[in-house]
């Protein structure tokens, strides 16, 4: 009886085992000669972070995409992009694409065609001056031109920064050295900006144009910057007094930011920090928390 139930046991195990190898062998020959039928678009390149879906590069395909995810383009280079479809004729099959994901985004520079600084001014220009960009965190930032702080003078000069992707960012400015008195409060008129050549500029489907409003700009009408494009503001929150070390909150945050919720614009903050430790950084941080919190 014992050997009776080993045998049947065996046959069934011999069963199993042959039906799913068939199995296999008649999947693969299903797969192997599925139709595909999978055209790509003519371009095939995406700029760094910028969100697209696998469908997005694909113009035509015989089936439906299984996990039609977001590709991940956190990264420049080549980048190989594989799926699964459901074809026409109920078969899943595999298939892969490369894209290639570039950076064409110039950094930026936050500096006006003026600058000035009192003579004999202990400070390095060059680093002092702002600049960024999307991907590369250590853009090349550099000051073309001679000037010397310990003389007065206005010195014609261009700040250059360069991303490791070899886009470029240049802009010309004058710098101004002089010696205080009563009377050169203001060394130069202040440039103006207007928010229409921003827009004619700088908008495209892949930008949102905003601005900063902090006191300096005391009671903002709201209703009429959404009207001239605005779709973001980044408020000031606060500061702090270095004379106090007390926290300072802007007068006209809290009207601010309910504003601008109420003309249902996009809202940020920030806050305008001295801290040069980490610790320092972080009580600024929990500070804003707190003020933001409702």
């Amino acid at each position: 009886m014992k050997k009776k139930i080993i045998i049947i046991s065996s046959i069934l195990v011999f069963i199993l085992i042959a039906s799913f190898s068939t199995y296999k062998i008649v999947n693969y020959y299903r797969i192997k000669h599925a139709k595909i039928e999978v055209k790509l678009v003519d371009n095939l390149t995406v700029e760094v972070y910028e969100k697209r879906k696998i469908s997005d590069f694909i113009q035509k395909i015989n089936g439906k995409i299984i996990n039609n995810k977001i590709i991940d383009t956190s990264t420049i280079g080549k980048k190989e992009i594989s799926f699964k479809y459901i074809n026409d004729d109920g078969i899943k099959v595999p298939y892969n694409y490369s894209i290639k994901v570039e950076d064409t985004t110039d950094p930026v520079i936050w500096l006006s065609n003026k600058y000035q600084l009192k003579v004999n001014s202990d400070i390095d220009l060059e680093s002092s001056i702002l600049c960024g960009d999307n991907y590369d965190d250590k853009p090349n930032c550099r000051i073309e031109g001679d000037y010397d702080l310990d003389k007065e003078g206005v010195y014609s000069l261009v700040y250059k920064a360069t991303d490791k992707s070899g886009n470029e960012k240049v802009q010309p400015f004058d710098l101004t050295v002089y010696t205080p008195t009563k009377s050169s409060q203001n060394v130069y008129e202040e440039e103006v900006t207007e928010f229409s050549n921003i827009l004619k500029n700088y908008k495209t489907s892949h930008t949102e144009i905003g601005i900063d409003i902090s006191k300096w700009q005391e009671e903002v009408d709201f209703e009429k910057i959404k009207q001239a494009g605005v779709e973001f503001v980044m408020i000031r929150v606060g500061t702090k007094d270095t004379t106090t070390d007390k926290y300072v909150l802007d007068p006209y945050f809290k009207r601010n930011i309910e504003s601008a919720l109420e003309q249902g614009l996009k809202v940020g903050v920030y806050f305008y920090s001295y801290a040069d430790t980490k610790k320092e950084a972080i009580k600024d941080a929990k500070w804003v928390v707190k003020q933001i919190k409702k």
